[in-house]
């Protein structure tokens, strides 16, 4: 498997999750992605461009 180091997302790619989830769900805000990214330990911190959120949770 290619490993793609530190690369982010390309923007493009970005702009089509949140358009598949609706922006309000796609969230960016660096403040906001900080508590999701660090392992409830906190021996451990990911990285991510966006957390998408869903609309809802009931069964369709």
């Amino acid at each position: 498997m290619k490993s793609t180091g530190n690369r982010a997302p390309a923007s493009e790619l970005l702009s089509r999750f949140a358009a598949i989830v609706a922006e309000k769900y796609a969230v960016t805000d660096p403040a906001v992605l900080a508590p999701f990214l660090v392992e409830g330990r906190g021996f451990y911190q990911g990285r991510s461009a966006m957390l998408l959120r869903p609309g809802s949770v009931g069964a369709r």
